[in-house]
């Protein structure tokens, strides 16, 4: 049933012995050093399984303000529920999911606009999941109302829009930047309602909510995963996700929106070195793009915080509303932990639609973390777009890690 059993378990066994052996706080000293003496010969500080076990319990606790045990059991009932989450996922009749702590333990609630399907229920039998039916939408739908309000919007001459769904009820929410932004004086006597009725029909249909925004302060946040990769000539500098692969030759991961003629520049201070640009997407699967490091060696490793590696073991399934996840960008120069806020976020920047994005709660990335590895324990979920108004605020959005096949024909690289 599980893809991923073998990983499971081994994140299970660490955490559960780091739990016994120290019930207050998990010692992080004494991370492996490995030279060219070395099998993998990859230079600098890699974390063992057990470490990065012990750090991922220790941040998870302290976020939540939670013991380590309970930590461990929630976060191993909530890689227990990602098999049948992805399977609910993939029905055209999947509304949504959350992941629910605070009423007894960690469940994954999964909705649909109908009725459950009988396979996805079958599955779910003995996982720590809650069905709930007939919720009256599908994610599908939505996604689709989305595009096609985007798509309406940008035709009468919008150029900046984002959306998103409330799962509580289904309610698109659309975000419109003014094409012209209007002076306080004019915002004092402005007529809003007259403003929305000029909207196309698709904007203004009943299940939509439109905020206007007066201006875009919004953002694309411009080896190993998780180091500088930078513009030839001006400089303007990105990160790097994670190492992917075409089958025959390695590179690193990046955003899309990112500017194509780029080099390395390595966080361990070594020499840099070109990155030729292979290819890139910006639309339907999110935002990549990849090069080559010719001359490299290319592990499946990413540092996780400055100068700390970890190993890429798995690639992340669906994410759920709640889910607990980290990103280390080279701008802000530390590792920033969040939860998901929303899932299916549409982007429209210049005329590019983005779409499948994941929202976080909060805005806490800086100009520069653009492709930043976004992960939890040695798991890669994305890499880091840039923010995006959601519900209010500006809140940080990146690019899931599963669909970089579907928009490269590149897969990232697990050990």
């Amino acid at each position: 049933m599980f893809k991923d059993e073998a990983l499971r378990q081994r994140v299970r066994s660490s955490l559960l012995v780091l739990v016994l052996m120290l019930p207050t706080t998990v010692a992080l000293s004494g991370f492996t050093e490995r030279g060219s003496e070395e099998l993998d010969q990859r230079p600098g500080v890699v974390e063992t399984e057990e470490e990065a076990a012990a750090d991922h319990l220790n941040t998870y606790a302290a976020h939540y303000d939670i013991s380590l045990a309970e930590a461990a059991e929630q976060i191993e009932r909530r890689l227990l529920a990602q098999p049948v989450l992805d399977l609910a996922e993939a029905h055209p009749e999947y509304a949504s999911a959350r992941v629910v702590r605070d009423e007894g333990p960690l469940v994954v609630e999964i909705q649909f606009k109908d009725e459950v399907p009988r396979q996805v229920r079958a599955a779910g039998s003995e996982a720590p999941v809650h069905f709930v039916a007939g919720v009256g939408w599908s994610m599908r739908e939505t996604e689709a109302t989305q595009v096609e309000i985007h798509e309406a919007l940008v035709d009468v001459g919008f150029t900046s829009i984002g959306s998103s769904v409330d799962i509580e009820t289904g309610r698109i929410e659309v975000v419109v930047i003014r094409q012209r932004p209007l002076s306080r004086i004019e915002l004092r006597g402005h007529n809003e309602d007259a403003e929305l009725a000029s909207l196309p029909r698709v904007v203004r249909q009943q299940s939509v909510d439109v905020v206007f925004e007066n201006e875009d302060t919004s953002s694309e946040d411009h080896a190993y995963g998780g180091d500088t990769i930078r513009a030839t000539g001006n400089n303007a500098r990105c990160t790097t996700g994670f190492v992917v692969t075409d089958g025959n030759v390695n590179g690193v991961l990046t955003a899309g929106h990112c500017i194509n003629s780029r080099f390395v520049d390595p966080t361990d201070g070594s020499a840099d070195f070109d990155a030729p640009f292979e290819n890139w997407h910006q639309g339907s699967w999110g935002d990549f793009q990849w090069h080559t490091t010719t001359g490299h060696n290319d592990y499946d490793d990413f540092y996780y915080k400055p100068g700390v590696l970890r190993d890429v073991a798995a690639i992340g399934g669906a994410p759920a509303v709640d889910d607990f996840l980290c990103r280390n960008g080279v701008a802000s120069g530390i590792r920033q932990c969040d939860d998901v806020f929303r899932v299916g976020t549409v982007k429209t920047v210049d005329h590019i639609t983005y779409r499948r994005l994941v929202a976080m709660d909060t805005r806490q990335a800086t100009l520069g973390d653009s492709g930043a590895p976004v992960f939890a324990l040695n798991r890669a979920w994305g890499i880091h777009h840039g923010s995006q108004f959601v519900a209010g605020p500006l809140r940080d959005v990146w690019s899931q890690a599963r669909y970089v096949d579907e928009a490269l024909g590149v897969t990232i690289r697990t050990n």
